[in-house]
């Protein structure tokens, strides 16, 4: 007996097929887009001043290009971040304001969570900027993991928290909703 799911999936190709609607896919050579800077992780982005501007890291340091568009040449810089305390962060959102105030949030790999492991247990956090990302200044840290943490873990990197994740604004703009991916490995 086939699952819901692909009984679905069945039925849907077989109208598809009954109905004459194909779809058509083509490959084409298109010219190489390389990021300006290393990346591990989301890398969020936002219009200020007619320019796109671009968060990016790989835990340190936090760097800031600034471009016409994705495709011209960009100018990078290191965030000012005097007063996130030496933490490493991920720059995984922002949202620009009306008035241009940048918000963003981050996650945070803390380490030495056991003596003999480099196990961790991402924090989310959040930033604001006054001028376009150049600086940002910590507001804390927002969205911890109630769960315990997994002393077990076997891929080498997580135990539990809440690392990659995107952020969007509600439709009504009176919330940000975070979209959290919850990662487990068998054992």
């Amino acid at each position: 007996m086939l699952n819901p799911i692909l009984r679905l999936t069945l039925l849907f190709v077989c109208l598809v097929q009954a109905l004459g609607v194909a779809q058509e896919a083509r490959l084409r050579r298109v010219e190489y887009v390389r990021f300006p800077t290393e990346t591990d992780g989301n890398s969020s982005s936002f219009w200020f001043e007619d320019r796109l501007h671009l968060f990016t890291s790989i835990g340190w340091p936090l760097k800031l290009s600034v471009s016409d568009n994705q495709f011209g040449e960009w100018e990078t810089t290191n965030v000012d971040v005097t007063d996130l305390g030496g933490k490493t962060v991920w720059m995984e959102g922002a949202w620009i304001d009306e008035d241009g105030v940048v918000f963003g949030w981050y996650h945070h790999e803390p380490g030495w969570l056991y003596k003999d492991s480099l196990l961790t247990a991402p924090k989310i956090g959040a930033v604001v900027s006054f001028d376009g990302g150049k600086t940002i200044r910590d507001l804390g840290f927002i969205l911890e993991s109630g769960d315990p943490l997994d002393d077990d873990a076997k891929n080498g990197s997580f135990t539990g928290g809440h690392g990659d994740f995107s952020v969007i604004l509600d439709r009504q703009q009176k919330f940000f909703l975070f979209l959290l991916f919850e990662l487990r490995w068998a054992r």
